[in-house]
């Protein structure tokens, strides 16, 4: 199974950080924080090769990052594989649903793909993610439950599951949530998926990807696989950036 990290964003949110350096790349505990996204792929034994989307503005940081990623962790370069979305600027990016596709296309990704953005810390296991889709086949959103609506409520993405874990809805921040279930931008999508971008984005937005869920919705099956709230963070703007590397001195290289 290939991955796709979706790291093309400008993360305008998390200015000064990323005013002129990619936020994947900031470091978080010593290291990028992109490191804590690929390296748990590769060591679940599940994953064979991890597509890095980025865009023209920072190709050469992200290129330097993967030939380095290579060499430490004594991988063959074929495990990581660095693309441009040939975007310069926040206004005429791709969106991250553009990307995915434009990155499926462009590695030629032709089979079941775990997707997730760059900027995720977690320590849930994939393997038994990429397992429990595969006994279903189905699309495997990550989710948790944050244990109150009022967690959800216009910050996050939310699902509604039924007894069986089958996804019912989703919607994105909405202002009165169906659930306290919050839905993470962690997918395991079947192949048949890819097939189906070209489609949506005729008519859809590109822009996050739990709409490319929602639209799913109407016509693929969906289950949610259920993380603790405690395993996945994401980084999003300042704030989250200097609690995680706190006390540390925030390095940018």
């Amino acid at each position: 199974m290939d991955a796709i990290v979706l790291a093309a964003g400008y993360a305008t949110r998390l200015a000064p950080y990323t005013t002129n350096f990619p936020k994947p790349l900031l470091r978080v505990g010593g290291e990028p924080l992109l490191n804590h996204t690929v390296r748990p792929m590769l060591e679940s034994g599940r994953i064979d090769r991890v597509i890095v989307i980025t865009n023209a503005r920072f190709l050469a940081h992200f290129t330097v990052w993967g030939d380095r990623f290579c060499e430490e962790h004594d991988l063959s370069c074929s495990r990581i594989q660095v693309l441009s979305d040939g975007t310069s600027t926040n206004e005429d990016r791709l969106g991250s649903i553009g990307d995915l596709a434009f990155a499926a296309e462009q590695a030629n990704v032709t089979g079941d793909v775990l997707v997730t953005c760059a900027d995720k810390l977690f320590t849930f296991s994939l393997a038994d993610l990429i397992e429990t889709f595969e006994e279903s086949g189905v699309i495997t959103n990550v989710c948790c439950d944050t244990g109150s609506i009022d967690c959800v409520r216009n910050r996050f993405g939310c699902v509604e599951i039924d007894e069986q874990g089958r996804i019912l809805s989703f919607e994105e921040k909405p202002a009165e949530p169906r659930s306290s279930i919050q839905s993470i931008a962690f997918y395991v999508y079947p192949a048949s998926i890819l097939g189906l971008l070209p489609t949506y984005l005729e008519t859809e937005s590109p822009d996050a990807p739990g709409n490319l869920l929602r639209w799913l919705l109407g016509r693929e099956a969906a289950q949610a696989w259920l993380a603790d709230v405690e395993s996945c963070a994401d980084v999003g703007a300042p704030a989250s950036y200097e609690l995680l590397v706190t006390p540390q001195t925030v390095v940018i290289d």
